[in-house]
């Protein structure tokens, strides 16, 4: 092997391990920018009905739900709570009577 050739190729790997090796140092040490809880209080759709367990569509994204009460399929949700990737909800007509 030529030994120019040599050089240039380890100088060039020794280069890209470096970047590739800073950049995941720096990932690393990241905080997680995405916070779960940003969707309680906000309002969804229940996607399907909501007897005890159902779905909900809030914020661009499906999301399990559970309810105390019958929520009808395309109804409007407010949310309670979130516990790990299940959605607490209510009717919106029972929130706005609470009031």
């Amino acid at each position: 092997m030529d030994p120019l050739l040599a050089v240039f190729l380890s100088l060039g790997m020794g280069t890209f391990i470096w970047v590739v090796g800073r950049n995941t140092i720096n990932a690393s040490k990241m905080k997680p920018t995405s916070n779960p809880d940003h969707v309680v209080g906000l309002t969804g759709t229940a996607i399907t009905d909501i007897t005890a367990k159902g779905s909900v569509f809030v914020d661009g994204e499906n999301w399990s739900a559970t309810s105390d009460s019958r929520v009808p399929k395309g109804s409007q949700v407010n949310i309670l709570e979130r516990t790990g990737l299940v959605l607490k909800v209510e009717k919106m007509e029972e929130q706005k009577k609470k009031k």
